[in-house]
């Protein structure tokens, strides 16, 4: 495990001006960052990604999930669909509501899930404030370098 944690850098940031945590991940000395934003974010985020890939001749997009399977599978589902050219649905069929609906989480309480969940890729825009202190780690970390 300590030889993990040497590689993996964290930042507190912001990226595409939403609150952010950037990971710089290097197990082999490649140039690699994981980016964890909360999970209202998703259409800015796909905005994000597909504009990076538009920086590079060729780009590769990984990643892992999270805690909770609703959001995991709208955001990799919507970025998936972005990036192979599709169009992006404002209510999601039946067929993957149902879906959505069928899934279980302990981690997650029935009353804190959001409606949106199961109907929807794309959760609404979110232009709410940014907390104070992610602007104050993002500056000590800048210094920092």
């Amino acid at each position: 495990a300590d030889e993990v944690a040497v590689g993996v850098v964290a930042f507190g940031l912001a990226v595409a001006g939403l609150p952010a945590r950037v990971y710089r991940i290097s197990f082999t000395g490649e140039l690699s960052y994981e980016i964890n934003v909360a999970w209202h974010h998703g259409r800015a985020l796909w905005d994000a990604v597909m504009a990076l890939t538009g920086l590079c001749d060729s780009t590769v997009v990984v990643g892992g999930g999270g805690y909770n399977p609703w959001t995991v599978a709208r955001c990799w589902t919507g970025l998936w669909g972005r990036i192979s050219g599709q169009e992006i649905p404002n209510t999601l069929p039946p067929e993957s509501t149902a879906l959505l609906e069928s899934l279980e989480c302990d981690l997650v309480d029935e009353e804190d899930m959001a409606p949106h969940w199961t109907t929807t890729l794309a959760d609404p825009r979110n232009d709410g404030p940014i907390r104070e202190r992610f602007g104050e780690i993002a500056e000590a970390i800048l210094k920092e370098r």
